[in-house]
């Protein structure tokens, strides 16, 4: 329906930037020296095991360097590392470093959001809400907590949810609320969700819309132009 949704879903919070650039041969090399140490490296804690899939992405964006991380930051995550659980579920959904595999991608970043991890409680609650067999209302319950922390996908996807009328009830006012939120804190990634929303609520209805909205936002609302209104 709207460019947003599967940003939301298969975009959110995945930046990884280079910082070193490097030959194909050179970083192949860097890579395999990098498994030789690990392969000889003393048992390190899960902390330093997740640095180590950092610097594995410090050496550039390509198949060896993702696939180290994803050993190293797999490795944190089994033992308890909560941003290595986040980061080893963004890897395990976008099969980079490993072959993708979403189920666990999700086991990951609902043990990540079950420990209140900021990113993988909006990553989680998304999925969550999108998986044909996943946990809707826990789904719920996490956009619900990211979106009053201010996460604008969290809050776009409420709005969705809200305007879709599938997993609750349709209630246009309140998905116009979170998209005001989301379009405030994204403004250009939540343009077009926002235009959806407004284009929901007739013109009979825009002042009374505007003045309820200011009211719950505590600032100025200024509707957008939207066709027929």
């Amino acid at each position: 329906m709207l460019a947003i949704g599967s940003v939301i879903v298969a975009g959110v919070y995945f930046v990884v930037q280079s910082t070193t650039k490097k030959t194909e041969a050179g970083l192949e090399e860097t890579v395999q020296q990098a498994k030789e140490q690990a392969a000889s490296t003393p048992r390190l804690t899960p902390e330093e095991e997740y640095d180590r899939g950092l610097k594995a992405l410090e050496v550039g964006e390509s198949g060896p360097a993702y696939e180290l991380a994803a050993r190293w930051f797999r490795l944190a995550a089994d033992h308890g590392h909560v941003p290595a659980q986040f980061e080893t579920a963004r890897l395990l959904w976008f099969g980079l470093g490993a072959p993708a595999d979403p189920g666990a991608a999700r086991r990951y970043a609902r043990e990540a959001a079950s420990k209140g991890f900021p990113p993988a409680v909006t990553l989680a609650g998304i999925w969550e809400t999108t998986a044909e067999d996943g946990d809707t209302e826990q789904g719920l319950r996490w956009l619900g907590a990211a979106a009053e922390d201010d996460d604008p996908w969290a809050q776009a996807r409420l709005a969705l949810i809200h305007l879709e009328g599938k997993l609750l009830e349709a209630d246009d006012l309140t998905a116009l609320y979170w998209a005001e939120r989301a379009h405030a804190l994204a403004p250009e990634d939540a343009e077009e969700l926002r235009l959806l929303a407004w284009q929901r609520i007739p013109a009979s209805s825009r002042a009374l819309t505007v003045a309820l909205l200011a009211g719950q936002l505590g600032r100025e609302v200024v509707p957008p132009v939207t066709p027929g209104n």
